[in-house]
């Protein structure tokens, strides 16, 4: 008892409240995309000390979560929403780092 645990990886990656950040720019998206890459790299690594089918899981139900609810659909070019964090690259010139950004999170 009182055993220092340190060595154990910190595996706990809330998915009862997914992040819900409001995303209005690509560097929002690209912000929401590295926290949800850093979940799932902590929630990969739970496959060493449980059940690895559980960490796959909770992955694809991380992932489901946030290309259905929390990141918008790209607007169809035809019929522009009223606003679009996709389409806003079409206006407005995008910062190389910002794309390289969620290249890399999404890599």
């Amino acid at each position: 008892a009182g055993a220092d645990t340190s060595a154990a990886p910190d595996t706990y990656v809330d998915l009862r409240d997914p992040p819900r950040d409001k995303v209005s720019s690509l560097l929002d998206i690209a912000v929401h995309l590295e926290k949800v890459s850093e979940a799932c790299t902590v929630l990969a690594s739970k496959s060493a000390v449980s059940a690895s089918s559980l960490a796959a899981h909770q992955v694809r139900a991380l992932l489901e979560h946030t290309f259905t609810v929390t990141l918008p659909l790209p607007a169809p070019l035809s019929e522009p929403a009223p606003f679009c964090p996709w389409g806003v690259a079409r206006f407005d010139p995008v910062d190389i780092e910002v794309q390289r950004r969620i290249a890399a999170a999404i890599s």
